[in-house]
């Protein structure tokens, strides 16, 4: 009899058996069915049940569901033989239907690093543990991070699984283990570190400066997270030398004295920021950076100010990644930036008017809150560049980008594209990658923002806006001059050169404070302000870019306000040898009194000398910002 199936036959004396007109005996006999499978065995609209009737003689009756009944019976009557077959015929169909006690499973995050210790070599240990446990244990295969965790999932009985899991916990060191006692005197403990002592934990030594643990039986490090009593493994950054990120900003105001005008961000390393703040760090991959900009919620709610957002948003976000000292899946990051943006909002609970990217090792997590817009973008050259597509999390909109590993030489073509803004703009994705993907590809990042601060302005955004566009790819490799056969040594002698010679194109600009420039071109007092002169700088590279540089002496003598525009012919604009030895002295002499008398002050911005140092041999600069203008400088000795 099968388990599903309760039988009970119902004995009749030979004056209590049914007859029928032909005066032929009749059975009867019933079924109890489990109530889950009576639709299986009536079948749709009566189907299977009909036809049993049909093919066995026999009538079959399922009763209706009785709420106060565990199972329905199913009475079957005709004669002998006919509910022979049909008893038969329901029980096959129960039967088929039956299905065994699934197993159960468990599924074990584990840290990357204690993998290693579970598997074993040759996946001895791994095999050791299914065996004494008598469960299965797969551990999950990497997908290329071996720091990444990993899942070890464990089938069998509940008995078995709970044997298997405290196994594992053994050797990862998070549930004590055998004792000393059962060590054999040949098996040696690992040695501690230098500066690791004995910790309330009985298996882990503690380092207070670092803040790390050192498992005395195994020789993991560990930290210990707190919110949950458990001791993960420490991850080591990886650096990536051959990446760095360039970066610009733009700031766009009403009025120069407005207290609630937008701000840009730039942190271009957080290790250095860890490390001021005693936070630690070495987890975190490099470079690590971080762009943002800040403005002013439109709205008339208690929102933070913009100086206080500008001001403790890095902050806020360096001590959220160290709080976290393993291996960080990407969704993480977005918790990270829209972790730091709830801090920044406090009690309040209204989230700052800001735009934030974050730059670890070859990964860009950038997200936005309302009023702000944050855009990464894909592609191997300005023309081919799209928008990534955007997620909502946490009320903020995150998007994510990873730039791949490239053999050397090829890095230095790829990069990602990133574009923030604050403020009220209508500008879509669209608009905003067409506008800054030609200068970023180019690297003039702080060209970009003014590109995407142009934009916003043509679309109709008229308040106070601010930008700033980035670009992670490969380091800027010095090219020699000479012939290619010449090789590194003429890199070296390059890098090594003292003197460049350049030009300017110079546009003044008043910030409203203080005494009002003047152009010594036409002795005429300068009015624009500072978002004016970038956006007819921006025009002016654009025209040189599109002409080879073939007019810069005549668009100098033309538009320069600076007084090298009038020195004639194609020395329009020249602004001599600049000499590194002097810029250093002068940049060491600067402030201190009683200083060398043939230390000058130099009439050369030290943002201009050091942009010129920079350039090869007739390239164009990006717009450089300085406090006699906006420049554009190109390298012509």
């Amino acid at each position: 009899m099968v388990e599903s199936v309760i039988e009970r036959s119902r004995s009749r004396s030979r004056s209590h058996e049914c007859k029928s007109e032909s005066h032929e005996r009749v059975g009867c006999r019933v079924l109890y069915v489990p109530p889950e499978l009576t639709g299986v065995l009536i079948g749709r609209g009566g189907e299977s049940i009909n036809a049993m009737c049909r093919e066995t003689g026999a009538r079959i009756e399922v009763a209706r569901e009785d709420a106060g009944a565990a199972d329905r019976p199913v009475t079957i009557t005709g004669s002998p033989e006919a509910v022979d077959r049909a008893v038969r015929a329901v029980k096959k169909i129960v039967d088929s239907e039956k299905r065994p006690p699934q197993e159960q499973r468990k599924v074990m995050q584990v840290a990357g690093a204690f993998v290693g210790m579970i598997i074993g070599r040759g996946g001895e240990n791994v095999k050791a543990m299914s065996r004494e446990s008598g469960a299965k244990i797969e551990v999950s295969r990497d997908d290329g991070d071996r720091d990444a965790d990993r899942n070890v999932t464990i089938t069998g009985t509940a008995e078995s699984i709970e044997k298997a899991t405290q196994l594992i916990e053994d050797v990862i060191g998070n549930r004590a283990g055998a004792s000393d006692d059962d060590r054999s005197d040949a098996e040696a403990l690992p040695d501690p570190p230098p500066g690791f002592e004995v910790s309330e934990h009985e298996e882990w030594l503690f380092n207070a400066k670092t803040e790390e643990f050192f498992n005395k039986k195994t020789g993991a490090f560990a930290w210990l997270n707190t919110s949950t009593g458990m001791f993960c493994p420490i991850r080591e950054g990886v650096r990536h030398d051959d990446l760095e990120l360039i970066s610009g900003t733009a700031v766009a105001v009403a009025s120069s004295d407005n207290k609630s005008a937008p701000k840009t961000v730039v942190i271009p390393d957080l290790h250095r920021v860890a490390q001021a703040l005693k936070a630690p760090f070495d987890h975190v991959d490099a470079p690590a950076s971080m762009i943002g900009v800040f403005g002013c919620s439109a709205g008339d709610g208690p929102g933070v100010p913009v100086d206080q957002a500008a001001r403790t948003f890095h902050e806020r976000l360096v001590r959220r990644i160290a709080s976290w000292r393993s291996a960080w899946f990407d969704q993480a990051w977005f918790g990270a930036l829209t972790g730091a943006m709830m801090d920044v909002a406090g009690e309040n609970g209204v989230l700052p008017l800001a735009a934030v990217a974050l730059l670890v090792g070859r990964k860009v997590i950038a997200a936005s809150a309302p009023g702000a817009r944050a855009c990464l973008m894909a592609g191997a050259s300005s023309d081919a560049c799209t928008a990534v597509v955007p997620m909502e999390v946490n009320g903020s909109v995150c998007c994510f980008q990873q730039l791949p590993a490239t053999s050397p030489g090829v890095a230095d073509t790829l990069c990602i594209p990133i574009a923030l803004i604050a403020g009220v703009s209508t500008l879509d994705d669209n608009v905003t990658c067409a506008s800054v993907s030609r200068s970023l590809f180019q690297r003039r990042p702080r060209a970009a923002a003014v590109a995407l601060l142009r934009a916003a302005r043509q679309a109709g955004s008229a308040g106070p806006l601010a930008a700033a566009t980035a670009c992670l790819g490969g380091r800027k490799v010095l090219v020699a001059e000479e012939s290619p056969d010449v090789g590194r040594k003429a890199v070296k002698e390059k890098m090594k050169q003292s003197k460049v010679r350049v030009r300017q194109i110079l546009l003044r600009f008043w910030s409203g404070k203080g005494a009002q420039p003047i152009n010594p071109v036409t002795r005429k007092p300068i009015t624009r302000k500072v978002e004016e002169a970038e956006v007819q700088m921006l025009d002016v590279l654009d025209k040189l870019l599109a002409e080879n540089s073939a007019n810069f002496a005549c668009i100098c003598k033309a538009l320069s306000e600076c007084g090298s525009a009038m020195r004639g012919g194609a020395d329009n604009g020249d602004l001599g040898w600049l000499d590194q030895a002097k810029v250093a002295a002068l940049a060491k002499a600067k402030g201190q009194p009683g200083g060398p008398k043939s230390v000058v002050q130099s009439s050369v911005p030290v943002a201009v000398v050091k942009v010129a140092f920079e350039l090869e041999k007739g390239e164009l600069s990006d717009l450089v910002v300085s406090e006699l203008g906006v420049h554009l400088v190109q390298r012509t000795g």
